[in-house]
Formats: C-alpha cells, structure tokens, sequence
C-alpha cells in the first residue's frame, strides 16, 4: 500500500498482502501484516549501508516518496532532492517512470545509482554509492600498474647495456647483484659495487631502479589490499577476470557460488557454468556485445558448487577500455527470485484474475493455433453466457457475484476434458475451445455443460438463486476464415439460444435456417 498513518500510534507505516493459493491455483486466504517505515525494517539492516564507504539503500514509490533510508529524517522526503539519487530520479521520470524489475545503472556526477523495481508495489529500490571511494582504488592499481611496467622497461633496458661490457669484472660483479634483486629477501639498498665513470652510473642507476621497484611493489600490495577491502564489503558480487581465468574475486560472489576464495583465484572461468556448450555459447554472446557496446550486459544461468543453479544478471566491461588482455570487471546480482516474478507476471498477462481461467487474448491465441494445427477439421467452440446472473449482483452483492462466477467456472473446468480450453471473456460470458473433438461429442459436452450450471444454486441472505445457460456451439469450417469469425459465428448461435427461450444449446449453421436446440424453457 501507499504509507499511511497507524490509527493506534500515529507512525507511517505500510501494509503488506500476499494471496494464498491451492495446488490449483484457487485463492483460500490472504496473509497481511505491516510494518512502520521508521523501524527500518523494508529490508535487511545488513543491506542498508556499505561499511566505510558513502553509499545507502533508498527504497521510494513512483512519485518520489521515500519509504526506507539510513538516515530517519529523510523518510518521507522526496527523492528528487537525495543527493546522488536526485539527477537518476529525474532521469526515471523523464523515461515514463518504468519500473526495471531487471534492474538498471545510472552514472550521474559523483554517484554510482543502481535502481529495481518492484512490480507489486510499484516501489523502486536504489543503492547510492559515491564513485570516487567506490573506484577510486581500481583506477589507481590500473595506474600504478603502469608505473611498475615502465620501471620493468627501464630495468630491462639497463640489463642490455651491461651486457656490451660482460667482459669486464666490475660488470660481472655488477652482474651478481642484479640477479640477487630478484631474491624475494633482498635489501634493495645494499650490496652494490663500487666503481667509477660509467660503470659507476650504471650501478647507481640499478640501485635506483631497484628501490623504486621495491616501493612500486609494496604501493601494490597496499592497492590490491584496498580493492579487496571493495570486493569484500560490497553488497553486489564482483569478479576480475584475465584471460578466461579467476584474478579477484569478492566476498558476496563467493556466497553466492558457494566457493572460497582459494579454489576460485586461477581457475578457469568454466566451472561456474553448467556446460561446455552453455560456456561456449556466453563466450560468443560476450564477444558480439563487447565489439558492439563496449561492454556486456545479460543473463546467465550459472551453478554453485554444490550443483544447483541459479540466474546472475551480468554487467562486464574491460579494465583497459579496448584491450580484452587488460581484465574484465563483472558485477553480478541474483535475479532468480525477479525472473521467478516476471514468470508470474506473464501468467497474469493471459488469466482472468477472479476466475484463474485463461482470458480473452490467450483463448483466441490459442484457438488460432488449433485452427492452423487441425485445419479447420474436428475442432468445435461453445460459446456460454448465463441466464439470470444480474439479479445475484443487484440482490445480494458483488462478492456474491464474484463467487458465483468462481464457482461455475470450476463447473466449466470439470465437464470438460484436459485438452480442453475454458476461457472467461468477460461479465458472465465463457468460452470453450475443443480441439479433435466432433460436432455430436461437442453437442454432449454442451449439454452436460449446461445440465451441471442448471442444478447449480447459490444461498445468500436467506434466498436461493439459481442461473442457466445459454451456450451456442459452432463447428470450424474453411468457411470461418479467422478468430473473429468463429466468436462471432458461436456468439450468434448463443444469442440464437437466448431468442429460443434461455437455458438451451443451439448449432451454427451458416444460413441460421434449421439451427438445432435443445434445452428448457426457464
């Protein structure tokens, strides 16, 4: 629900609803609770904050209002006006305010904005980082990096040049102690012979470059000791990747996949995916993005170390922009649960919500395929609308009506067979669509059909109602040349049935002179 004030306390709060649902799909109770929006407790305290670095989880409705923060006083608060979060807020708005259940990234200045969305509740949920503390130990291992190539280089070039005078002893002497440089226990400082004009100078320039590589190297390590402290206080799984194998790997990707940081480092990217074919595949999908884009961004089933699988939505882009040999950062977020709820989403799409039965579009998609599949022979659809439904709403009530609707629905289902389709078009109009199934099988499939609606009763406020049903059949012929044909042609055989008395069925035919009924007179 939107926020709203608790009657008893006084505090904003929401509520949450969750249908309950039969091995059916039937609805037989609904669990609700609440929860104040100043007890932080929309989601994880864990995932509110991100250590020692600025970033925050801000949980926000479509119009901007802020429901979860870090921070109280910004509760309630819009969030056009949070910092970092404000310019992607205004970017969503001019996009159509459409909520990602897949989930989007924004760069705006100074801030990394990651956004979801929750298609229930229409919320969004953001993660505001500052992108200078959040990269800003990645852009310098990049950079001291290349400081510690140029020093190699120079090493190199050094080592070249003594060799033209290997001859000489002071060379040789020289020679013995750049190779003890290479000792993990070396003093870089000490040890070096002394001599003098040029010998001097290289000796001098070796000393040199040997401490500065020392310092290169312990600026490193403090680098590569900070990036770790990045990979393993994120929230998101990071992973660096050089040359299809492990190089990085933080803490969060690690529970994710079920492995230690020891058996990921080195290995082949492969073991987390299911097969050589699925791996094969991703490393094509990879390649045609990243020459497009720049960059990947996709879904990918993956599997833990225990076997089972799960669904990352992967963000890759290269270290050194246009060197594949340079890494390959990848963020990755667990989209099993949202793709699970997109599923769920797409059966909403093609049923009717009250009576779980398949809707219009669905139904006519469906009798579409049978006519291509069947060509036009044995393939029958009755078309059902009920017989005195009004007075159930207008006496005793619309909840009265809802049920009733649900029940015949149910009593549709159960007259026909599995192969069968039963659709609700709309009111109390039905549909049903029988594949490989004969006029005269139709015709005794319609009358069980409209003998079970019949004997049917409902008992509200001291009274009984009782309905029936006018149901006209028609037979597919090369004839009826589209969806609309058929409906249409079903549709008038049932209004046939409503003229001929009520509580009857009635058969197509094309002239409508010698149409066939059956029923009561009610």
């Amino acid at each position: 629900s939107t926020p709203i004030a608790s009657k008893v306390t006084g505090r904003m709060m929401v509520v949450f609803t969750m249908p309950l649902r039969g091995p059916e799909g039937d609805i037989f109770g609904v669990m609700a609770g609440t929860v104040p929006l100043e007890s932080q407790e929309l989601l994880p305290s864990t995932l509110t904050m991100l250590g020692q670095f600025a970033s925050a989880l801000v949980v926000y409705t479509r119009d901007g209002v802020i429901l979860s923060h870090p921070e109280k006083s910004r509760m309630m608060q819009n969030a056009k006006d949070e910092p970092g979060l404000g310019p992607a807020f205004a970017e969503w708005v001019a996009d159509g305010r459409t909520v990602f259940t897949e989930g989007v990234a924004r760069l705006v200045p100074g801030y990394m904005v990651t956004m979801a969305g929750v298609p229930a509740s229409q919320w969004m949920v953001a993660r505001v980082t500052a992108s200078e503390q959040a990269l800003g130990p990645l852009r310098a291992v990049q950079k001291g990096s290349w400081g510690i190539v140029a020093l190699i280089m120079g090493f190199c070039a050094a080592s070249a040049a003594l060799v033209i005078v290997w001859m000489t002893q002071p060379i040789s002497r020289l020679r013995d102690r750049a190779e003890q440089t290479l000792r993990s226990d070396d003093a870089p400082d000490e040890g070096w012979p002394r001599a003098r004009g040029e010998i001097g100078d290289l000796v001098r320039v070796f000393r040199k470059v040997t401490v500065e590589r020392a310092r290169a190297h312990e600026s490193e390590l403090v680098m590569i000791g900070q990036l770790r402290a990045i990979l393993n206080h994120a929230s998101i799984g990071i992973i660096i990747t050089r040359d299809r194998r492990f190089e990085l790997v933080g803490r969060h990707i690690m529970q994710m996949l079920g492995y230690s940081e020891e058996e990921l480092l080195g290995q082949p990217a492969r073991l987390i995916y299911p097969s050589d074919d699925a791996y094969a595949e991703l490393g094509k999908r990879v390649g045609e993005q990243m020459q497009a884009h720049g960059h990947f961004d996709g879904e990918v089933l993956f599997r833990r170390k225990d076997g089972s699988e799960f669904w990352g939505h992967m963000l890759g882009r290269s270290l050194v922009p246009g060197d594949a040999a340079g890494g390959t950062l990848w963020i990755m977020h667990d989209v099993t649960a949202a793709r699970e709820a997109q599923r769920q989403l797409s059966w909403s799409a093609t049923h009717d919500s009250l009576t779980q039965l398949v809707n219009r579009r669905e139904f006519e998609a469906r009798l579409m395929q049978a006519m291509v599949q069947f060509d036009y022979r044995d393939v029958c659809v009755m078309f059902v609308d009920l017989d005195h439904f009004k007075p159930i709403n207008d006496t005793a009530g619309h909840a009265a009506g809802d049920d009733a609707l649900r029940q015949v629905a149910k009593l549709l289902e159960e007259r026909v067979r599995q192969s069968d389709t039963v659709a609700r078009l709309g009111g109390d109009e039905f549909a049903i669509l029988l594949p490989g199934c004969s006029l005269r099988r139709a015709e005794g499939i319609a009358e069980q059909v409209r003998l079970a609606v019949e004997a049917w009763q409902l008992k509200r406020k001291g009274k009984v109602f009782r309905i029936g049903a006018s149901i006209g059949i028609v037979e597919l012929t090369p004839g009826l040349i589209d969806v609309a044909t058929v409906l249409h042609a079903a549709d008038t055989a049932c209004y046939q049935a409503k003229h001929a008395g009520r509580n009857r069925v009635v058969v197509y035919v094309p002239s409508l002179a010698g149409i066939s009924t059956r029923g009561a007179d009610v």
